[in-house]
C-alpha cells in the first residue's frame, strides 16, 4: 500500500539555488519504502517534480534511498492532498 508524506525543510538547499528559500517536500512511497513520486515546493514558488519517468534534471533528482518512515510518521498526508500538489506541478 502506498503512503504519502509532506515535510517542511526550514533550511535552504545550500547550493547555487539557495536563494529559492526553504521548501516543502511531498513523497509518494511504495511498500518497499522507496520514493515513487516527489514534489519540492520552494519559498520563491519554484516547483520540482520527479517520478519514474523523470528521475532527475539540472536542479535535483528523485530520492534513491528508502525513507526511514520512523522519521516521517508525524508527516503522513492523504493521497488526495498529494495528488492536488502533483497536478499543480508541471514537468519541465
Amino acid at each position: 500500500m502506498k503512503k504519502y508524506y509532506k515535510r517542511e525543510w526550514k533550511e535552504t538547499r545550500g547550493d547555487e539555488f539557495y536563494s529559492w528559500g526553504t521548501s516543502i517536500w511531498y513523497f509518494e512511497i511504495g511498500e518497499d519504502k522507496y520514493v515513487i513520486r516527489q514534489i519540492e515546493v520552494y519559498e520563491n514558488k519554484n516547483r520540482l517534480k520527479y517520478d519514474m519517468d523523470k528521475k532527475f534534471d539540472d536542479y535535483g533528482r528523485l530520492r534513491t534511498v528508502p525513507l526511514d518512515l520512523t522519521q516521517f510518521i508525524a508527516f503522513e498526508i492523504n493521497k488526495n492532498e498529494f495528488e492536488l500538489e502533483w497536478k499543480k506541478s508541471i514537468l519541465k
